[in-house]
């Protein structure tokens, strides 16, 4: 019972003393620790101890006055009573405009610190010290207030930032501080505009910066109704710390410990430092132990009495090896007379993440197999306590000890023992002209750059020469002269000879920076450069007299000298020093300023007022000769006044003046007064050697004592207009009172500024002329309607700049600018919005008890028909699901439903139930004007498990490794298995995205598979040159993403490392390389000298053949993009080149010579491999043709239907653009079609490369209206048209000079506007008879009004607009998926850079008119005579002209004949006196005079008597005419007639026959009818038998031939001819075969039956039948003795069944017998 009662209590203490603890100083989540002086904050927020938010009103207090204050400005202000801070007494402070106060001292800032911090501003307390801005015009009209209240001993001293912003913002923040009697302080804020201290301080700070409590730092931290107090506490221990110490070192924290008590205490010091176990000591100021000094057995601080400060030290080793990389030792200061009261401070020791370990390794690495080292790789040992991105620097230098190379390395190291990989490029180690061995100095950091450890490596020997050549080098040693030209004893140039070799042709400059032998002035900076073959050259650099006679040089001069090659890379660099030179050795100036100057007002016209002011610039001239003076002059606030330039012409030993005038009425108008500020230079003519520079200011001058003119602007307003009182403004008026000094027009120019949604300004500028009476106010409106800001999402401010201007423009009488007030896009009449409530759903479409789809439905209208976009974000129960985009065409007022489907499986692999939220918004369709937000959650409560599951998902792990495919020791492939679980059988897609080490993407995979259900394994192959080429050693990582047939994602993973490490040059170098040199070469096609492209070969090394694609980009000698081109070809193993043309007439309007190349060189399916560049040599773009790609419009006799669908002859007369080949870049094939009907121009782009009907498929032209280059406001007009489903949206874009820019005149298209009527366009999806297979097909019918053209006329022409190219393929797998004219642009062209399209005007039309005997489907029977007439045209018909089967071209003067038979093309066109030709027409002339002859024979097997024994096959004849057989009629033996199927008939019919035939021909002709005859016995005879006992009757029947023999025989024995009917004789059956033969030898098939033979003769045998076998012994006797004399004679056998063929005389069978 003790025990337990002993427990309950201990357990009480512990309890009690815990909540004390918790409560105790410095421990609220809401509450700051206390600094080392006791000062603590609390806030608002906390729950307690607590300060409650109290705002006192400052502004009727004193105004600190600040006006256009921002960055660095302060007041000095009265507390009112004394005030105590860290440990002072102040009775004053200092007001910065920058929201903080300060005392002792006064330094306002804008740019803010962490509290404390030694080096900045001290001494502050500071709300929000962060750049403000204080009554500022335009951006706020705030103001700072201080004031004092209350009675002592409560007084307080409150200083308000009243509706301050910060710098360049125009959110207003209103916020104070507080400084209370009794020592607190109080921050208050009010409102903050937003603002929440995302980049201010806040805080206090004492003297010297090394005490501080701090709030936030650039932290979100501040709010509206916040309230901060700052209170000092008993005890003060400080802030955290952290520090850093390399390993087996040390490292020391000082520490402040202050008795804020009003009592003398002791404070004990206890540590926890046990986390990694480092030795922790802790050590008094003198660096004495720290002692137990009140016998508690702990350490303490020793009696302080009250305010006293103890300072110690914390003394934490690092041991050699340590396990961790963070030790954290946290002490506690605990009151000796009071234990509950504590402070503790933690300090966070951090030690080297990484350190060298051993061995290091290097090599040369030769990948190019060139049999130079590329590079001098190093592979460098690490040690890591952790996974972290380190900085590796190495160094590399020869073997005496010269520097070679530097450089970085930033890897990502996992913890353990790795290397690192660092490459020292061959042509540095070349460029040293030394041997090896080379040493390697290593220094490493960690990621913040905290030093981690240092060591060496030396390599093995190399000759410098085992390395690849620099592109170009110097070649020391260097010499320099001084040079005297005049011969006037004084030198002027000073000249260093440099040597540079070079090993790669090219463009090189040595530059030069001069410095006087201390190395502090700057002397001058010269270049010299050209472009250089291979091989060694001097290079002067002549660096002129007159900088180095004006420098303090008496010894040396030290120069920095560079190699640049390409104007952009440095490829060597070294130090010279010159021989000793003296300044005063070197040519001065000509001349110079010879200052004081004079200026002084002149008044001209005697009226008491300034006409200009007269300034005298002074120069003293020792050299005679031509000098420029340049004199930019500034008005009092540093505006650009005026700038002078001047060539003088001045003689030596005099000084003389040059007079500059300033205009008064300039200055009058500026209404400015002050000193002019004048910046002059002096040069040498022509040769930018600067002689002389001076600056003068003038005297000072008010502008009101001059000339008074013009006229001001005295006040501008705006406000909203409703014009239709709806309560939503329709425009924005900008109000100005305008005061004129005399009667006359003026011209009111105002400037505006209008931010699009994106802040992307709009520009515009309203100019007016105006014409106003002297003395009489003008009111001036200018009306901006609110359509032409709204779609581009203005919501905010306009800025102005209005200008009173005199008539001829010359000068600026008065400008006035500011903003307007602010407009909220809510304010106008709005024009979309979403329209709830929006509905939801789930299906179950196969009935099988689970969801298919999640069904949202959203409604959206809009109040103005035309395009709209809609985003809509969706959201699982968990986490964000997809975005999903609709492209709309809204009709007014019209509710649209837009339906979202989720696939059940998408919803199933949340793995959440819940409802699902929905943000949406809606969006200008062109300008992406957000017009509407609005948000919802489904109404229903979704569990996943109630939709269908996945059929597929990833089943990790996946594994990886390389292929080496051919056994060459490099991987040809980086193979990845990917495993996927499937559930339901189908077709699936994996995409496969692979990012390197560093998480840069790389390539990426995608394959379709066919998955039966189970685990699947679906490989990828990634080409292992494309890793090569990455050049990107480490681990890969892969994003992987599963589809379903239908496109809806199933599953993702991502693979963070693959399981290997890789270096790149594991991997197979790449398939081809660059080989320069590359030439270039200019053809001139037409022989006019001019060039009319210029052909650059671009040399290739092939190593593995296949498809090679070059892509070169054409730069001017001002390196501007001149154009882009490509070549391609396939290319076998070796050598090759590939051509790639540029246009001549792109390099004619190019802004300078052609000059450089860039090349890089492609697999087919794009994947980069190399790249290369190289100088053209001296090109002059005079020698190219300029001549502009030009499109001749056809004429449209027949105007087509715009419908996206193309008819046969639809497009008849048109001119035919080939798109594919105008531009090898070029990447979706089209064809172009344009005509004219001289209202209406029509064009239709067949896309016939674009086979996929993807919404977002585009088609776009462009005109310059005027064909002048110039973008004249409403005159350049844009035509686009976008497929989206059936719908196509169809814009029309005109050029504003109001905004700028490319805006929208109508959107679709409206043939209601002016000028618009037959505007139209289609976009369709069909076959055309350029491709039968289904494609894009774009139509539009523009009017020639709306273009301001007329036929005949020219008009600037672009296949592109702001919105899309010529062509756009979306879903387009090629290089590009886009197509231009007239060239390829890889952005919107400027207008100089259009084509032309030449309108025709009408040519003539002619007809062709054909007489003669007309036949049959367009055939003539007669000779045709053909007349053509002619009518129309421009001025009447000229010629015409015929052609008859492709023959020469024929002057028509009268009918001509065609009189031979056949197919006849006539082609024939007309011309009119204005010269137009009409297209070439044809007419088809089809002549036949000959009827066909038919020929007909009966084929089949012939058997005897002439008889066909089959079925007997007539084959035709017909010998064809010039039309061609039509049809072959026959009749048979007098039947009907019947027309001929094929070329043959076959008649089965056993008989004789006769048929009759005759055919017709395609054009009518009909032969007379002929006949044939022929027999048919295809069947043999019929046998018919009759048995009477033992006789047998047979009766043979043929219908045919008729029958010619019977035979029969019996028992198998000889056949017989039957004759007459005949017995069987003989005892028992007998087996009786039988047949007959026809007349035409047919054979019937042998019969049997079964007879009872009649019995009779010796043993039951008849009689004769013993005579036949006795005569049968005797024949075979005599037949036995006479083989035995001569050969045997083969016998003819008789085969049943078969004709028998008599070829003699056949024996007589055997009689019948008796």
């Amino acid at each position: 019972m003790i025990a337990r009662k002993f427990s309950a209590c201990l357990l009480v203490a512990l309890l009690t003393t815990a909540a004390f603890a918790f409560v105790a100083f410095g421990t609220s989540a809401e509450q700051g620790s206390a600094d080392s002086y006791g000062y603590y904050w609390t806030d608002s927020n906390a729950p307690t101890p607590s300060v409650t938010y109290s705002w006192i009103d400052a502004t009727g207090g004193t105004s600190a006055g600040f006006s256009y204050s921002y960055y660095d400005e302060y007041v000095t202000a009265p507390i009112g009573f004394n005030f105590d801070f860290y440990g002072n007494t102040y009775s004053s402070l200092y007001i910065s405009c920058n929201g903080y106060v300060q005392f002792g001292s006064a330094y306002s800032y804008y740019y803010n610190y962490n509290i404390p911090y030694y080096d900045g501003i001290e001494n502050i307390a500071a709300p929000y010290w962060d750049g403000l801005m204080v009554n500022y015009p335009s951006y706020n009209s705030g103001q700072v207030y201080y004031q004092t209240i209350g009675t002592s001993p409560n007084q307080q001293f409150v200083v308000e930032y009243h509706q301050v912003s910060q710098n360049w913002e125009t959110g207003s923040m209103t916020f104070e501080v507080i400084l209370n009697e009794n020592g607190e302080i109080w921050f208050q804020y009010q409102s903050m505009g937003g603002e929440d201290g995302s980049s201010a301080t806040v805080g206090i700070e004492n003297s010297d910066g090394t005490m501080g409590c701090q709030y936030s730092y650039n932290s979100p931290t501040v709010s509206d109704g916040l309230a901060i107090m700052f209170e000092r506490g008993p005890l003060g221990f400080g802030d955290d710390q952290s520090g850093y110490a390399s390993r087996g070192s040390s490292i020391y924290y000082g520490l402040s410990l202050t008795n804020a008590q009003a009592v003398t205490d002791s404070f004990d010091i206890t540590l926890d430092s046990s986390l990694l176990g480092w030795t922790v000591e802790l050590y008094d100021s003198a660096w004495n132990p720290l002692a137990d000094h009140n016998g508690n057995i702990l350490p303490d601080t020793g009696d302080l009495a009250p305010g006293a400060i103890f300072d110690m030290y914390v003394y934490v080793i690092v041991p050699a090896v340590p396990t961790g990389q963070n030790e954290t030792t946290v002490l506690r200061a605990t009151s000796y007379s009071d234990p509950m009261l504590s402070d503790t401070v933690t300090l966070t020791t951090q030690t080297a993440v990484g350190e060298f370990g051993t061995p290091h390794s290097s090599w040369g690495y030769d990948s190019d197999s060139d049999g130079d080292y590329d590079s001098l790789n190093l592979s460098v040992s690490v040690e890591m306590l952790t996974g972290s991105s380190m900085i590796l620097y190495t160094e590399l230098y020869d073997s005496m000890g010269e520097y070679v190379y530097g450089m970085y390395t930033y890897p990502s190291v996992p913890a353990g023992s790795q290397t690192v990989e660092v490459s020292f490029l061959g042509e540095y180690v070349y460029a040293s002209l030394d041997d090896g061995p080379y040493d390697v100095y290593m220094d490493l950091w960690d990621n913040l750059w905290r030093y981690q450890d240092y060591d060496t490596h030396t390599t093995d020997a190399y000759l410098y020469t085992d390395f690849d050549t620099p592109m170009a080098m110097f070649l020391p040693p260097f010499s320099d002269y001084a040079r005297d030209d005049d011969g006037n004893g004084l030198y002027d140039f000073l000249v260093i000879n440099t040597t540079i070799e070079v090993f790669e042709p090219g463009y090189y400059d040595v530059e030069g920076e001069l410095y006087d032998d201390w190395y502090w002035d700057y002397i001058g900076y010269v270049e010299n450069g050209s472009y250089l073959e291979a091989g060694e050259y001097d290079v002067q650099l002549l660096f002129h007299s007159i900088p180095i006679s004006e420098s303090n040089l008496d010894y040396y001069c030290y120069a920095y000298i560079y190699l640049v090659y390409d104007n952009s890379t440095t490829v060597d660099s070294t130090t010279y020093s010159t021989e000793w030179y003296l300044y005063s050795d070197f040519e001065g100036p000509g001349a110079v300023f010879a200052p004081p100057h004079l200026d002084y007002g002149d008044d001209t016209d005697s009226d008491g007022y300034y006409n200009n002011v007269v300034v005298d610039i002074y120069i003293e001239c020792f050299e005679t000769g031509l000098y420029d003076l340049e004199a930019y002059v500034l008005d009092p606030w540093w505006y650009d006044f005026i700038t002078v330039r001047e060539t003088l012409s001045l003689t030596g030993g005099t000084t003389t003046y040059y007079s500059i005038e300033l205009d008064g009425e300039a200055i009058r108008a500026n209404g400015i007064s002050g000193e002019y500020y004048f910046d002059m230079y002096l040069y040498a003519n022509d040769t930018g050697i600067q002689n002389d520079y001076d600056d003068y200011y003038t005297d000072y001058y008010y502008y009101y004592d001059f000339d008074m003119v013009g006229g001001y602007i005295d006040y501008v307003d705006d406000y909203g207009s409703d014009t239709d009182s709806d309560g939503y403004y329709n425009a924005v008026v900008i109000y100005a009172d305008i005061y004129p000094y005399a009667t006359g027009d003026y011209i009111v120019q105002t400037y505006l500024e209008i931010y699009d949604s994106g802040w992307w300004p709009h520009y515009d500028t309203v100019t007016d002329v105006v014409h106003m009476e002297e003395g009489v106010w003008y009111g001036y409106e200018l009306v901006i309607e609110a359509t032409d800001f709204l779609p581009m999402g203005m919501d905010a401010y306009f800025y102005y700049e209005m200008s009173l201007i005199r008539e001829d423009g010359s000068l600026v009488y008065d400008d006035y600018y500011g903003y307007t007030s602010y407009y909220d896009y809510d304010y106008f009449d709005p024009l979309a919005g979403f329209v709830p409530p929006h509905s939801d759903y789930a299906t179950d479409d196969d009935s099988d008890g689970y969801y298919d789809y999640l069904i949202l439905e959203l409604y959206v209208s809009a109040s103005a028909a035309g395009y709209y976009d809609v985003e809509v974000d969706v959201y699982s129960p968990w986490d964000y699901y997809d975005t999903f985009y609709f492209a709309l065409y809204l009709e007014a007022d019209v509710v649209t439903e837009v339906v979202i489907e989720i696939p059940g499986s998408a919803v199933y692999s949340e793995y959440y139930s819940g409802y699902w939220y929905v943000e949406m918004y809606l969006y200008d369709h062109f300008t992406s004007v957000q017009y509407d937000y609005d948000s919802y959650s489904t109404d229903g409560y979704y569990y996943y498990y109630d939709f269908e599951p996945p059929g597929a998902e990833f089943d990790p792990p996946h594994m990886d490794y390389g292929v080496d495919t051919d056994s060459d020791g490099y991987y040809d492939y980086l193979m990845l298995e990917v495993e996927v679980d499937c559930y339901v059988a189908g077709t699936y897609t994996v995409y496969a995205y692979l990012y390197d080490y560093y998480g840069s993407y790389v390539t990426s995979l995608e394959t379709t598979e066919s998955m039966t259900v189970g685990n699947e394994d679906v490989d990828f192959a990634f080409e292992g040159w494309i890793l090569y080429y990455n050049g990107v050693s480490g681990y890969y990582s892969v994003e992987l993403v599963l589809e379903d047939s239908e496109g809806n994602e199933l599953d993702t993973d991502y693979i963070s490392y693959t399981d290997y490490y890789y270096y790149y040059w594991e991997f197979e170098y790449v398939p081809a390389e660059f080989y320069p040199p590359h030439s270039a070469y200019a053809v001139d096609d037409d022989g006019d000298t001019l060039y009319d492209r210029l052909v650059v070969n671009a040399s290739i090394e092939v190593f593995d053949a296949g498809d090679y694609v070059v892509v070169a980009e054409l730069y001017d000698d001002w390196w501007n993009t001149v154009h882009v081109a490509m070549g391609a070809a396939y290319l076998g193993e070796g050598i090759f080149e590939i051509q790639v043309p540029f246009d001549a007439w792109v390099i004619s309007i190019a802004s300078g010579d052609p000059y450089y190349v860039d090349l890089e060189l492609f697999d087919e399916d794009g994947n980069m491999m190399d790249y290369d560049g190289f100088y053209l040599g001296t090109w002059d773009q005079a020698d190219f043709d300029p001549a502009t790609p030009t499109i001749e419009s056809g004429w449209a006799y027949e105007p087509p239907t715009v419908d996206g669908t193309v008819g046969a002859d639809e497009w008849f007369g048109a001119a035919v653009v080939d798109v594919s080949a105008v531009d090898s870049m070029n990447g979706v094939e089209a064809t172009m079609y344009v005509m004219n009907d001289g209202d209406i121009l029509y064009i239709l782009i067949d896309a016939t490369g674009d086979l996929t009907q993807t919404d977002g498929d585009s088609a776009a032209v462009s005109f310059d209206t005027l064909n002048d280059e110039l973008m004249s406001g409403e005159a350049e007009d844009q035509f686009y048209l976008e497929a989206m489903g059936d719908v196509t949206y169809t814009t029309h874009l005109v050029y504003s000079s109001t905004y700028w820019d490319w805006v929208i005149d109508c959107g679709p298209f409206d043939p209601l506007e002016t000028d618009h009527e037959g505007l139209a366009g289609a976009a369709g999806f069909a076959a055309t008879p350029g491709l039968s297979t289904p494609h894009r097909v774009y139509e539009l019918s523009i009017p020639l009004a709306l273009l301001d053209v007329a036929p005949g006329e020219t008009i600037g022409f672009a296949g592109s607009c702001d919105y899309a190219p010529l062509v756009w393929d979306l879903d387009g797998d090629s290089y590009n998926t886009y197509s231009t004219w007239p060239m390829y642009f890889q952005d919107v062209p400027p207008l100089w850079m259009y084509g032309d399209l030449n309108l025709s005007e009408e040519p003539p039309l002619t007809t062709a008119d054909l007489s003669g005997e007309a036949g049959e489907a367009g055939w003539f029977l007669s000779d045709v005579e053909v007349t053509l007439t002619a009518t129309g045209g421009t001025g009447g018909v000229d010629d015409t002209f015929y052609s008859v089967d492709g023959g020469d071209w024929q002057t028509y003067s009268a009918p001509f004949v065609i009189g031979v038979d056949g197919s006849h093309s006539v082609r024939y066109y007309s011309t009119d006196v204005g010269g137009n030709e009409e297209p070439v027409r044809t007419v088809q002339v089809n002549v036949d005079t000959f009827a066909p002859e038919t020929d007909a024979s009966a084929e089949g097997a012939t058997g005897l008597g002439g008889w066909i024994t089959e079925a007997a096959t007539i084959e035709f004849d017909v010998a064809e005419t010039a039309s061609g057989v039509a049809f072959t009629m026959y009749r048979l033996d007098g039947g009907d007639w019947v027309v001929l199927s094929g070329s043959s008939l076959e008649v089965a019919e056993d008989g004789e026959h006769t048929l009759e035939f005759y055919s017709i021909d395609v054009a009518g002709n009909e032969e007379a009818a002929s006949s044939i005859d022929f027999k048919v016995d295809a069947n043999g005879p019929v046998t018919g038998i009759t048995v009477d006992g033992s006789t047998v009757t047979l009766t043979p029947v043929d219908a045919a031939s008729g029958v010619a023999t019977t035979y029969y025989r019996i028992d198998g024995g000889v056949w017989m001819t039957y004759l007459a009917p005949f017995e069987v004789r003989g005892e028992g059956n007998h087996t009786l075969e039988y047949y007959s033969v026809d007349a035409a030898g047919n054979n019937e098939t042998v019969k049997s039956v079964e007879v009872e033979g009649k019995v009779s003769g010796l043993l039951g045998i008849d009689t004769w039948i013993w005579i036949v076998l006795i005569l049968v012994v005797v024949a075979v006797v005599v037949v036995v003795l006479l083989l035995m004399k001569r050969a045997p004679r083969q016998p003819v056998q008789m085969v049943p069944g078969e004709a028998v063929v008599q070829q003699a005389p056949a024996e007589a069978p055997p009689p019948p017998p008796q």
